[in-house]
């Protein structure tokens, strides 16, 4: 679950990048090592298949991100 801030903060950020101004977001979160390994397999897996290669990665991507409990800033410059 999303907290409001995030909310607010994606909001605020996606109408900087409509009119222009640049934009640079930085996230940081703590992984358990057993997680990792499991998905880092799965990254490779959707990385080297030859049928279905971006939606793998997406699905990939979404995992790690689904996972991610961190803090997430955005500078808007």
């Amino acid at each position: 679950m999303r907290s409001a801030a995030f909310f607010v903060n994606f909001i605020n950020t996606a109408s900087f990048i409509v009119v222009g101004l640049r934009t640079l977001c930085i996230a940081t979160t703590t992984i358990p090592p057993d997680f990792y390994e499991t998905w880092k397999m799965t990254y490779y897996e959707a990385s080297t298949a030859i049928q279905d290669r971006e939606q793998k990665l997406e699905e990939a991507a979404e995992l790690i991100e689904k996972a991610s409990t961190g803090s997430f800033v955005c500078l808007h410059i």
